[in-house]
């Protein structure tokens, strides 16, 4: 790269899938979808329990995500995001808590940055490997480490990102990741499709489960 040459901005492809607890709907898991031109921003909430109780907090968290996005832009880190939420859920009570991640994409300096609280899972493949994402014991609303961090990665196009609560079989979920980037359905199936797929194959009956998937893609890049 040339002093001064611009990075190629990354695009963004996103898929969500999910579906309740069998016989217990509705779904008590949730997500959240913000893209801007430099960059994107999701999180994933699953609510403690299922039903509706489960459906209504994870609602009630989103809706606090986007005021808190509409007040202040950029300007919040992910660290403070997360604690707002916190405290959000601790006025509701012991049983207002959620393992949540929260992630933002630099599609601009393509980098990403996660916190992830509880048993969500994340993954992040490219074809030189794979990064499982750290996540920290807690619960939002519930306890939250004594110290927050997010950690960050440079995004090696073209990548998938995988974000899936505990009601997916992560591990194996994420070696699809593996096997698609090898092959050429990496370009031909959209981040929806892959996420429908891995609800339907890895789902399981017992919980709530969802998944977000992103195709990351250097622009120009995307069918």
């Amino acid at each position: 790269m040339h002093l001064g040459e611009a990075k190629t901005m990354i695009i963004c492809d996103v898929g969500f899938a999910a579906r309740p607890l069998t016989g217990i709907p509705p779904c008590g898991d949730g997500w959240h979808l913000r893209q801007e031109r430099t960059w994107t921003r999701l999180m994933l909430a699953d609510g403690l329990g299922h039903g509706r109780h489960a459906h209504q907090l994870v609602s009630h968290l989103k809706q606090q995500l986007e005021w808190i996005e509409k007040r202040s832009t950029t300007s919040l880190s992910l660290e403070q995001c997360i604690e707002e939420l916190h405290h959000t859920l601790k006025k509701g009570g012991q049983d207002h808590q959620a393992a949540t991640a929260l992630v933002q994409i630099d599609t601009r300096a393509q980098r990403i940055s996660s916190i992830i609280i509880g048993n969500i899972d994340g993954y992040l493949a490219s074809k030189d490997g794979e990064i499982h994402i750290p996540a920290s014991h807690g619960m939002l609303g519930g306890r939250l480490p004594s110290s927050l961090h997010a950690t960050s990665y440079s995004i090696q196009t073209p990548s998938l990102l995988l974000l899936c609560s505990d009601g997916i079989e992560a591990s194996k979920a994420s070696r699809t990741l593996k096997q698609t980037l090898a092959t050429l359905n990496f370009q031909l199936c959209r981040a929806e499709e892959m996420a429908q797929s891995i609800l339907e194959q890895y789902g399981k009956s017992t919980d709530d489960a969802s998944c977000i998937v992103v195709r990351l893609l250097e622009s120009g890049g995307a069918p």
